[in-house]
Parts: C-alpha cells; sequence; structure tokens
C-alpha cells in the first residue's frame, strides 16, 4: 500500500511522532540512590577530578528537581541554569 501512496509514510511518520510525543509528555522517572550509584560505578574509568565533579553536578541537579525527572522538569531547569549563566547549561 504504502509503494502505491507513498504520502501515506509522511503522514503514518508525522502521526506516530505526535503520538509519542503526547504519551512522553506527562512521563516522570523517580530517581533511587541506587541509580546514582550505577553511574557512579560507570565513572570509575574517568579522571577523579572528572568523577567527582559529574556526581555533584548530577546530585545537585537531582536535588533542586526532588529526586523527579521529566521532560518538562528537564527543560525548565536547563533553561532555568542558562538564564543564570550561559555556561552552566
Amino acid at each position: 500500500m504504502l509503494e502505491r501512496y507513498p504520502q501515506l509514510s509522511n503522514i503514518a511518520y508525522q502521526r506516530l511522532v505526535e503520538l509519542l510525543k503526547t504519551r512522553v509528555r506527562g512521563y516522570s522517572v523517580t530517581v533511587a540512590r541506587e541509580h546514582v550509584d550505577a553511574f557512579e560505578k560507570l565513572l570509575k574509568s574517568k579522571a577523579p577530578k572528572t568523577r567527582v565533579e559529574r556526581l555533584r553536578y548530577l546530585r545537585r541537579a537531582l536535588e533542586d528537581l526532588g529526586w523527579e525527572l521529566s521532560a518538562e522538569s528537564l527543560q525548565e531547569y536547563v533553561a532555568e541554569l542558562s538564564e543564570e549563566s550561559p555556561n552552566i547549561a
């Protein structure tokens, strides 16, 4: 059918993207200490200063966001940081 009506492919793709955006909007994840511990293990190969810095920034962001992440809250958070200093976000 798509061979016969190739424009349907674009329409189907656009609808799928719209559907996914509405599904993701409002979805949030609660971050647990175990997640941070797992991230810390992934950083073992990094230089100590880099490891400490990344964990500090992650913990600060999680505290600021109440350990709850969503697309909207992350966008707002990055926007706020950018307003404070363009070099932070």
